[in-house]
């Protein structure tokens, strides 16, 4: 084999390898046969970093590093570039990016590996070269400032304005009694002396009219009318509670429960005239009102004064009035009865038989004619209770001419002979059931005795029956309606002083079966009206 010669070239970095000797030569070797005579390549896939171009065209390892990168074999960043984040890239560095001073609105940085803009509040843009969301240059001075949209939610005008950014910044155009470029203070003439937030009208900016008797004070926070004592209302024009203006002279003084007077006996307080003080009740006077005045007396010394007749309620119709007793009264003058109510002439007694019970059946007209229940009896009558024993009038009944007797009957068994249910003593006058059979019988002597009338009862059934005798004719009305007349056929006797008698006969013991309830007796010929009104329930 052919001895061989290389040659061997040794290229030497400053920064990997220590000088070689000046003497140092590379090997060389002629090409043999096996290798064509070539030179082996220097340049691999490893020569050059980041990108860069190798080159052994000049028997050397020749490295053309990409844009951004340096150095034998590109590994190290350019001039202008940098490396901050640590990763393989190199990037412009802050100076040579073209940032500049970011519009003068920011600051510039690269310590991320990436130069780039770190805008002020209020701008954006690459450079910062815009207003960012929420701020506005409308004036165009290059200022960015909030526009009102965003500062209304930061109550830049105090809630008390309206917000402006027409000429590139906001203001606040206040509502009236605010001002202050926030609108947070009170305009002159105005006060928020409740610390509130709300500014309102001073005394005098308000001019309240406060009726003379009051004074403007606004130390609430609002301007009002204090009133004096005794008054009340927003312009005190009213009597507060405890006062009072009776006399309507536009002054409110203190009424009696204010005052609290001590009166004496029979007096009290009174503020009716506009002032309290004690003065005599209604019915007294003198020093210490225990005289009666005028129109009272105290005819039975119990020291009360009461309306004497002069004073009381007029008495209606027949009915006088009386105060010897010491209360006025109004009652019936003989020979009157008091029907309810109405004194009514002629009217001898009336018994209600209200009494439910006991011996004593009452006269309610005031005459005093009470009757006596020889056998007791009480019955549901036609309005409460009605009389169901024997009865018989204490006193014999004054009736010196005309006459009307009527009541309300029920028949609610069967009696015997002629069953009498109201009779004058000795048979002067009977009402009676005919026969016991049903209807009602009348014993008339001046006209021969006893007639049948017709009229049935009913079971247990109230009707109303009146009688009524004047000079020459008889009439009966059954439930108000005149039914019968008999016309005189003898002289009728006296139907003065008899008694009456009530459901039985004082001699034959024919006795009726059967309730009464309100019989009256008249000393004379009621007319059909106001039977008509008896016999109405």
């Amino acid at each position: 084999m052919k001895k061989k010669r290389w040659l061997v070239t040794i290229v030497c970095f400053a920064s990997l390898f220590t000088a070689c000797g000046e003497d140092t030569k590379p090997e060389t070797h002629d090409a043999g046969a096996e290798d064509g005579g070539k030179v082996p390549e220097l340049c691999s896939a490893n020569s050059c970093e980041n990108g860069g171009t190798c080159s052994d065209a000049s028997g050397a390892v020749v490295c053309d590093c990409a844009p951004g990168y340096a150095g034998a074999t590109c590994s190290s960043c350019a001039s202008g570039f940098q490396n901050n984040h640590g990763s393989t890239a190199c990037q412009r560095d802050c100076e040579s990016s073209g940032l500049g001073d970011c519009s003068g609105h920011g600051a510039c940085s690269d310590a991320d590996g990436t130069a780039a803009c770190t805008c002020n509040p209020g701008y954006a843009g690459t450079t910062c070269e815009t207003c960012a969301t929420n701020y506005q240059d409308n004036d165009h001075d290059g200022t960015c400032s909030l526009t009102c949209a965003a500062v209304s939610t930061l109550s830049v005008c105090s809630g008390h304005g309206t917000c402006s950014d027409a000429s590139g910044s906001f203001t606040c155009t206040c509502l009236t009694g605010y001002t202050g470029a926030a609108c947070n203070a009170c305009a002159s003439g105005y006060q928020d002396r409740d610390g509130d937030g709300s500014c309102l009208a001073n005394c005098a900016t308000a001019a309240l009219s406060c009726s003379g008797h009051a004074s403007c004070v606004d130390t609430s926070g609002a301007a009002i009318c204090s009133c004096a004592a005794g008054y009340t209302g927003s312009a005190c024009k009213s009597c507060a509670s405890g006062y009072q203006d009776n006399d309507g002279n536009g002054s409110c003084t203190a009424n009696c429960e204010t005052v609290a007077l001590s009166c004496v006996p029979n007096s009290g307080c009174t503020d009716a005239s506009g002032t309290a003080m004690c003065a005599c009740n209604v019915g007294y006077t003198g020093v210490s009102c225990t005289k009666c005045t005028t129109g009272y007396q105290d005819n039975d010394n119990n020291g009360t004064c009461t309306q004497d007749c002069t004073a009381a309620p007029a008495c209606t119709g027949a009915l006088t009035c009386s105060d010897t007793s010491g209360t006025a009264t109004c009652s019936c003058a003989a020979p009157n009865g008091l029907d309810g109510t109405t004194c009514v002439a002629g009217l001898v007694a009336r018994w209600r038989m209200d009494e439910n019970g006991g011996t004593v059946v009452s006269d309610s007209s005031g005459n005093g004619r009470d009757a006596t229940a020889s056998v007791v009896g009480w019955s549901p009558g036609a309005f409460s209770s009605g009389f169901s024993g024997k009865a018989y009038s204490n006193a014999a009944l004054p009736l010196p001419g005309d006459v009307t007797i009527a009541t309300w009957v029920a028949r609610t068994g069967t009696g015997s002979g002629y069953s009498r249910f109201l009779e004058l003593s000795n048979d002067i006058l009977d009402l009676a059931d005919y026969d016991h059979a049903g209807t009602l019988g009348l014993n008339l002597p001046w006209n021969g005795g006893w007639v049948d009338t017709g009229q049935a009862f009913g079971a247990s059934t109230f009707n109303h029956v009146a009688v009524t005798i004047t000079s020459g004719t008889t009439q009966l009305y059954w439930n108000g309606t005149l039914v019968r007349t008999y016309p005189y056929s003898g002289s009728p006797p006296s139907f003065d002083e008899h008694q009456l008698f009530m459901l039985y006969n004082d001699a034959d013991n024919e006795d009726f079966i059967g309730i009464l309830d309100d019989v009256r007796v008249y000393a004379r010929a009621l007319t059909s009206t106001e039977i008509q009104q008896l016999a109405t329930p």
